[in-house]
């Protein structure tokens, strides 16, 4: 069952900015999560069973926002989302006696020391957090002719290197948000993706209306600072003409399972999250 947990938290001391990269909340999740599974469970795969982010940074109001270090007190948003109960389950084991120590729950990002204070399951109480099983995502599921998305955290899909390098594709063209979300749905899901639709899926729907920022997005991996060019904001997708409403209903369950395992590369350290939004709230 795909889920989404929502925690707030704190910074107890300054703290490095590029604490708050992906790198780190991705390693925080192997220290809370994996331990000896680690290999097991993530790196001899393909393709991931989670998402981790961090999003809504806050100063306090009396401390500067500019400069190298955030101030203590810096609040934060850290997202992990699951598309696997085997992971989930390792997670709350982990975790919940952590939750409720009777010192508090804190944590280390790259040896800075964290506070959670919140933790939301529900979109009652955060629109980011929710559970949905496959089920649940296959029986609700309705043709779509036009849809939306909002991407909150930079996003941006992985191009085959050229003759100048590795550059990212900063646009959600329906063709590349559409296959990876297939490949991920075929990965975690229990009913395949009907294969003959996939020409439709892929060709059949176009960007209608976009209100998009660019935004790039810091990584550090081994120690490496790597930049990636990506984008944020709302788009608007429309059906083509002719779309097999089989196809369409596909278009519906692909992007609820965007909200679990996020669009475009990088879904692990941050990038990519994304959420349906009916109107233009935001």
């Amino acid at each position: 069952m795909p889920r989404a947990i929502v925690f707030n938290a704190y910074l107890e001391k300054e703290t490095p900015r590029h604490v708050l990269f992906g790198e780190t909340v991705h390693g925080l999740l192997h220290e809370i999560l994996f331990e000896g599974r680690r290999l097991e469970v993530s790196h001899h795969r393909p393709l991931k069973p989670f998402t981790t982010a961090i999003f809504d940074v806050r100063v306090p109001p009396e401390a500067s926002a500019e400069g190298e270090n955030l101030p203590p007190g810096t609040r934060f948003r850290l997202r992990f989302t699951f598309l696997e109960d085997f992971v989930f389950e390792i997670f709350a084991e982990k975790l919940t006696p952590r939750l409720l120590a009777p010192e508090g729950a804190f944590f280390d990002l790259s040896g800075y020391p964290v506070r959670f204070t919140e933790v939301f399951f529900t979109p009652e109480v955060s629109v980011w957090a929710d559970e949905l099983s496959y089920e649940e995502i296959l029986s609700q599921a309705r043709p779509l002719s036009r849809f939306s998305l909002y991407f909150k955290t930079p996003t941006s899909f992985a191009r085959p290197p050229g003759p100048f390098g590795r550059s990212g594709l900063p646009f959600p063209l329906p063709e590349r948000m559409f296959s990876g979300l297939l490949r991920r749905w075929n990965a975690f899901a229990p009913e395949p993706f009907p294969s003959r639709l996939e020409e439709a899926l892929l060709q059949g729907f176009r960007p209608a209306i976009f209100e998009l920022q660019s935004r790039m997005a810091f990584l550090y991996e081994n120690g490496t600072l790597i930049t990636f060019e990506g984008f944020v904001g709302r788009v608007t997708f429309k059906a083509l003409k002719g779309v097999p409403e089989e196809a369409r209903r596909w278009a519906d369950i692909l992007t609820r399972l965007a909200f679990f395992s996020g669009v475009g590369q990088k879904t692990t350290m941050g990038l990519g999250m994304c959420r349906r939004i009916e109107t233009r709230e935001q």
